[in-house]
């Protein structure tokens, strides 16, 4: 049985490379709803056929980016687990100065030429994921969300990710937790160490 899960759990990762993207920031220049709805289709049935309780974790394409769930379709597979990752707006979450001490923008604020705030988040950022739930009422894991570095209201824009994500029932993931980086001079990801209200901020969480 274990090695039948095993088949299963490759058969779906080559699946989901199917529809992914391809390395860069956009998605594929073919991402039509048919060709995600297929790759998705195959993982499915590898996987009924190996153990059909097996949760499964379904992505979409452009590193399963909740702005590109329009092509997302719905699994006949109750153990299905829909996931996205986030970590819009860039500019924030992933500064272009690339070290430690980078300020790239503030939170809430103006960034990339769009009022980002809490509001923006609910409603435009996760507008597709909320429709897919309503729609089809299937589990949803927001299976990756966080910042390379600290940055001017960071800890309120984790906080509003994850406050909207438990008012919808939905599973989270930080990226990463307690990432302990080899170089003790590069805090990426590493909220522990960063100042202390990230880290009690995602205590809090739980």
């Amino acid at each position: 049985m274990r090695s039948l899960r095993l088949l299963a759990l490759v058969a779906l990762l080559v699946a989901l490379a199917a529809c992914s993207s391809d390395g860069s920031d956009s998605p594929p220049a073919v991402t039509g709803a048919d060709q995600v709805g297929a790759s998705d289709d195959s993982a499915a049935a590898s996987q009924k056929e190996a153990d059909s309780s097996l949760p499964v974790i379904v992505q979409c394409v452009g590193w399963s980016n909740p702005e590109w769930w329009g092509l997302l379709t719905k699994q006949d597979n109750p153990y299905v687990v829909y996931d996205f990752h986030t970590y819009s707006p860039y500019d924030l979450t992933h500064p272009d100065c690339g070290q430690p001490g980078c300020v790239g923008a503030g939170y809430p604020g103006t960034i990339g030429g769009e009022r980002w705030d809490r509001s923006r988040i609910a409603n435009f950022l996760f507008a597709r994921v909320n429709e897919f739930q309503a729609t089809h009422g299937v589990p949803i894991l927001m299976g990756e969300l966080g910042m390379e570095y600290a940055q001017p209201g960071g800890a309120q824009f984790l906080s509003d990710h994850v406050d909207l994500a438990l008012q919808r029932g939905w599973h989270f993931c930080l990226w990463n937790f307690r990432s302990d980086t080899r170089d003790p001079g590069v805090l990426s990801f590493d909220y522990e160490k960063w100042d202390s209200a990230y880290w009690n901020e995602i205590l809090a969480w739980f």
